[in-house]
């Protein structure tokens, strides 16, 4: 993570696939040569004023979009995905943005270096859902994680959701009332089968959901 690189956390082990396909030539090129100057160096970011955090990016849509309509914000993505980071760098390399960094990883692994009221925003975007009972553990959306972002966010931040998965948006919005309750957060979107927030654009994921017959959810909770 830049010139410091923070101790993994055993706890948060990384499931799922790391990645698909062979990369391309091009795609092993920017892996080399491009990437390694736009880690994430927390000193660095800490001078930004208001960056913006995007949680597990995919293939990264959604962030090259944001960082393209609005040169003058910071933006800074975490992905474990190979492919997904590759398909960024691309994004990044042909649209020549200079407002964005990025790292290949679980985010949660640093979160204990990340200094409070670091964003005005962070994103998290059709995580994995881990459907079975026994996989719950492993869903990102957790109380603990809940009041970490709450700490990351300046007064007044706000966290955007996104999931297709029907469970998963029941677990949400569980958890999202119980963090009403403690009055940290409010739930300034009440309509969340609705268009999403401004600025939103779909990404390949959200094709595929609409595709297979699954309906978004988007939220929108405001740090209080």
């Amino acid at each position: 993570m830049g010139e410091k690189h923070a101790v993994k956390n055993a706890a948060f082990r990384l499931y799922g696939r790391q990645k698909t396909r062979a990369l391309n030539d091009r795609q092993c090129e920017l892996m080399e040569q491009l990437l390694p100057n736009l880690d994430i160096s927390l000193s660095d970011l800490s001078k930004k004023t208001g960056p913006v955090l995007e949680i597990g990016f995919g293939f990264g849509e959604h962030l090259a979009h944001m960082a393209e309509k609005n040169p003058g914000t910071f933006y800074v993505g975490f992905e474990p995905f190979t492919n997904g980071v590759a398909s960024l760098l691309q994004h990044i390399d042909d649209k020549e943005l200079r407002n964005i960094n990025l790292h290949q990883g679980d985010v949660r692994h640093f979160f204990p270096e990340m200094p409070d009221q670091l964003f005005s925003a962070i994103y998290l975007l059709y995580p994995d859902p881990w459907p079975k009972k026994r996989h719950f553990k492993r869903r990102f959306i957790q109380k603990e994680t809940l009041a970490t972002i709450h700490r990351l966010l300046a007064p007044k931040g706000i966290f955007y959701i996104a999931s297709d998965h029907d469970t998963y948006q029941t677990w949400i919005e569980e958890h999202i009332e119980a963090i009403e309750a403690a009055k940290t957060f409010e739930w300034t979107n009440k309509t969340t089968k609705d268009a999403a927030w401004d600025g939103w654009i779909r990404t390949r994921y959200e094709e595929k959901a609409f595709r297979e017959g699954r309906t978004p959810r988007y939220y929108v909770l405001t740090k209080k």
